[in-house]
């Protein structure tokens, strides 16, 4: 009923708000009515090249989490959006969570927060913490962040080289390493049975026995999904924290 009653007053007050300039609290009312069809057509309906337009543009793009369209009408009204305190950090988020990397690269190292509130710098801080955090300082230190980013930088630390070494002198050492201790115990389970089985199979029964090159094969690659698995978890671990450090920040900022 409510929604109904809103498209009516559109349906009314359309031919009027098509001709005239762009009406930010409307738009605001259109976002909170969560009216994205009619949102879209109100801006349609204006048309135009203005800055104000584009600013209103990019408010709809930010509001519906389209990153590319969004920064292409941030540019065409840079000085309004850097006025909005709201809209930048709002974007600030968004662009922490794009998938993009040279949008998050774009909008963090070329935003100006040498004017604006606290929690636009922290969230500019957290993204160099995300990119690069074994060479960052940790300014997170008695914030809520700090255990979240510790994490991080301690997985970040971690060698996936490393873990493939140790799982070369012991299956499953480097899934140990890797934080996947049952992984890694069952690795050392499974690489050592065949091994037996190998062993076995060999004096009894000779090297070129059918079953003796089978259980050899078995162990090979067993052995050597362990050495890449190793590697892999270093690899899958990083992306995990980071995902969850940058959802920690997202929790925190937004």
């Amino acid at each position: 009923m409510r929604a109904r009653k809103n498209k009516l007053l559109l349906a009314l007050l359309f031919p009027w708000l098509m001709q005239a300039q762009v009406n930010l609290s409307f738009i605001r009312h259109l976002e909170s009515q969560g009216l994205r069809v009619e949102n879209r057509a109100y801006l349609n309906a204006i048309g135009g090249n203005t800055d104000s337009l584009h600013y209103a543009e990019a408010r709809f793009y930010l509001h519906y989490f389209n990153d590319s369209a969004f920064i292409y009408h941030y540019k065409l009204s840079r000085r309004l959006c850097k006025a909005d305190e709201q809209i930048m950090q709002q974007a600030s988020i968004l662009m922490l969570n794009a998938d993009d990397a040279k949008y998050r690269r774009e909008w963090f190292e070329t935003i100006d927060t040498s004017a604006t509130g606290n929690i636009l710098k922290k969230i500019r801080l957290a993204y160099f913490a995300a990119e690069d955090p074994l060479n960052f300082k940790n300014d997170f230190e008695k914030s809520e962040l700090s255990d979240s980013f510790g994490e991080y930088y301690g997985v970040m630390r971690k060698k996936p080289a490393l873990a493939a070494a140790m799982s070369v002198l012991v299956p499953g050492l480097g899934k140990i390493y890797a934080g996947k201790t049952v992984s890694g115990i069952n690795g050392f389970i499974i690489n050592g049975v065949y091994a037996v089985q190998t062993w076995e199979s060999n004096k009894r029964l000779g090297m070129y026995h059918p079953l003796t090159l089978f259980n050899a094969g078995t162990l090979a690659a067993f052995y050597l999904s362990n050495i890449y698995g190793s590697y892999k978890s270093i690899i899958d671990l990083r992306r995990e924290r980071k995902k969850q450090f940058i959802k920690d920040a997202t929790f925190l900022y937004n």
